[in-house]
């Protein structure tokens, strides 16, 4: 299976890639770990990766929205 990334995204991982080195994933669940993610991000100057999980999206939409359809987590991991 071959997966399809935006050139600055691919030339990103390429980088790492090369470069021996690997890429933070952080998963995130609320905006304050995802504001604090991008802070420590910043302040290393490194690139990191915001990761969202199925359950972790739809709480950042809001619990009360109905996620029969996955909406409610699309829309949190959008707004993320």
């Amino acid at each position: 299976m071959r997966f399809k990334f935006g050139p600055a995204l691919h030339q990103l991982y390429q980088a790492a890639s090369v470069g021996g080195y690997a890429l933070p994933a952080l998963n995130v669940t609320n905006s304050s770990q995802i504001v604090a993610a991008l802070e420590a991000a910043q302040r290393v100057n490194s690139p990191v990766v915001i990761q969202f999980a199925h359950a972790g999206a739809q709480a950042l939409a809001g619990k009360k929205i109905d996620n029969q359809a996955h909406q409610a987590s699309v829309a949190g991991a959008i707004g993320g």
